[in-house]
């Protein structure tokens, strides 16, 4: 609502102003008096239309009305609940780190044997996947089986952007969709790409050099020293902690996909953990999907119920006006015509 100003505490702060501990409780106050009034429309619409329906045109109208509402109701709430519980379930799973390994990383510089990946990737995914750079786990020498030479980028040949062509803004290829709808323009900022086809996004993929060159710094080879000492092998994930905290623009240009990671197999991919580019995006699923499930879906049963009530309670009201016709003797209109 309006009188949670974030913003205006975040410019109070930048002007160096004392900001004092929020009264949470008048935030939940004034959250849920503005929820409640939203929600006066809705709940007049469910129970004077039933009313409106049986008073003007009779209980066949209203048998119809009623028939309607519920049919259209169970399918929404079924709809709601599945498709909340998926968005739901999409973001756990990428906090577990399962798309690890499955979104190809663009660097512009060959093809994308779009098969060839896949099948990797189903066989070799998740946090376990991904190397530690400076631990030796992964060979670089060796070609990544995701790569076939010759092809100058991940794109497949089509009509609209040749193979090759090079988007200002956007690098080397497009999706094979850009190809089937050439009006279809991607939005620049998003950076990742779906399994087996790259997404285009602003400067992603944009060749920064894959490189081992700050696992050989003092402070990186004395956190790896830890580590073996206690005889255990760092994880990814304890990787990206050291990152945060001794080389933050680094740690941010994986999150955003700008630096990808190294599958133990030898294919470069984006790194779709939590807290990166992807995992946002299933944020924003969640976002929605959440209320979805809980809330919005569940309330049709509410709903359903609270109009096959009323027309059960004001039954015989309906039936009180010109014999269940309604004012309008809609219910008798074909005795009236014919």
């Amino acid at each position: 609502t309006a009188s949670m100003t974030f913003e205006e505490r975040a410019e109070m702060r930048a002007k160096g102003q004392e900001l004092v501990k929020p009264d949470y409780d008048k935030c939940i106050a004034i959250a849920t008096n503005a929820s409640l009034k939203e929600m006066i429309p809705p709940a007049m619409l469910v129970i004077i239309t039933p009313i409106l329906v049986g008073s003007l045109f009779g209980v066949e109208a209203t048998v119809g009305f009623l028939a309607g509402a519920l049919a259209s109701s169970v399918q929404l709430a079924i709809s709601m609940s599945n498709t909340g519980g998926a968005w739901d379930n999409s973001k756990k799973y990428t906090e577990k780190g399962e798309l690890n390994g499955w979104f190809a990383f663009n660097d512009g510089t060959g093809g994308l044997d779009i098969k060839a990946f896949n099948d990797a990737a189903s066989r070799n995914y998740g946090d376990s996947a991904l190397v530690v750079p400076g631990t030796g786990a992964a060979s670089r020498s060796a070609a990544p089986a995701s790569r076939s030479a010759p092809t100058p980028v991940n794109a497949p040949q089509n009509m609209y952007y040749p193979q090759g062509q090079y988007m200002p803004g956007f690098g080397y290829g497009v999706p094979a969709a850009m190809g089937a709808y050439p009006m279809t323009m991607p939005q620049q900022g998003f950076a990742g790409s779906y399994p087996g086809v790259m997404v285009a996004g602003g400067n992603f993929g944009n060749e920064k050099p894959i490189d081992d060159e700050h696992t050989k710094t003092p402070e990186f080879q004395k956190w790896l020293g830890e580590f073996k000492a206690a005889g255990k092998a760092p994880k990814y994930k304890d990787y990206l902690g050291y990152l945060a905290e001794n080389d933050p623009a680094r740690y941010v240009d994986i999150m955003q996909g700008d630096i990808p990671a190294e599958t133990t197999d030898g294919r470069f991919v984006v790194y779709a953990g939590k807290k990166s580019a992807i995992h946002s995006a299933t944020v924003v699923g969640d976002t929605v999907g959440d209320p979805l499930k809980d809330t919005s879906g569940p309330a049709l049963n509410i709903v359903m119920k609270l109009m096959a009530i009323i027309c059960v309670v004001f039954a015989d009201f309906f039936m009180s006006i010109n014999g269940g016709n309604g004012a309008s003797f809609s219910g008798d209109i074909l005795n009236r015509l014919f």
